[in-house]
């Protein structure tokens, strides 16, 4: 019976690539050595596959993940009613940002320099469309006391309303939401445990 001697191509990953070196270089080579020059036991350098295999999982799984993450994000977004509300905590800021309100939440400062960056995904929104000032700012300080009980005089002393024809239409109730919500922004901006994450898009870092 004649035996020959095959060579051949695998086309699975080497268990080096997959696991990384353990074992001592003597070790490996002596296996190497064994086992022919055909060899890249435990040898990423010498493995034919370990360029496909990192540009597979860099173009072809990376961005399946990141999809993923996106679409559980808008389905989680889709599925909330698009309300006004006080978001005041981390879960809530996870579930998304009602359309109603981001602008309101765009428009808050330290967000917007964000944006301008290109820090943050911002709901898509491009900052050369957003106006110079930002309108819910008089909205947000329209109406509060601005003293102490000495400075009353009568009965809106001390209480200023601003109001402009280009203010956006808002009621009382969903503007103190707003001033909630943007309010707790800056803490998760500040927190060490979440100012990595990107306000608009809470499960994602920003950059």
């Amino acid at each position: 019976m004649n035996i020959r001697e095959l060579s051949f191509n695998s086309n699975l990953t080497s268990l080096g690539a997959i696991l990384g070196t353990c074992g001592s270089q003597s070790l490996i080579d002596g296996i190497n050595e064994q086992c022919g020059s055909g060899s890249f036991f435990g040898n990423m350098e010498r493995d034919p596959f370990s360029t496909g295999f990192y540009n597979f999982m860099q173009q072809v799984i990376e961005p399946l993940r990141e999809t993923k993450h996106l679409l559980e994000t808008v389905s989680a977004q889709v599925q909330e009613p698009d309300v006004f509300k006080a978001i005041t905590t981390v879960e809530e800021l996870r579930k998304g940002i009602p359309p109603c309100m981001q602008l309101g939440v765009i428009y808050h400062p330290p967000v917007r320099q964000m944006l301008e960056e290109e820090r943050i995904d911002g709901f898509g929104i491009n900052p050369k469309t957003l106006e110079k000032e930002d309108p819910y700012e008089d909205l947000i300080k329209s109406g509060k006391w601005e003293g102490n009980s000495l400075d009353i005089q009568g009965e809106w002393a001390g209480v200023t309303f601003y109001e402009k024809s280009t203010d956006p239409e808002l009621t009382y109730e969903e503007i103190r939401c707003l001033e909630a919500t943007r309010k707790f922004i800056d803490k998760f901006m500040a927190d060490e445990e979440t100012k990595h994450y990107d306000p608009t898009l809470a499960t994602e870092l920003h950059g």
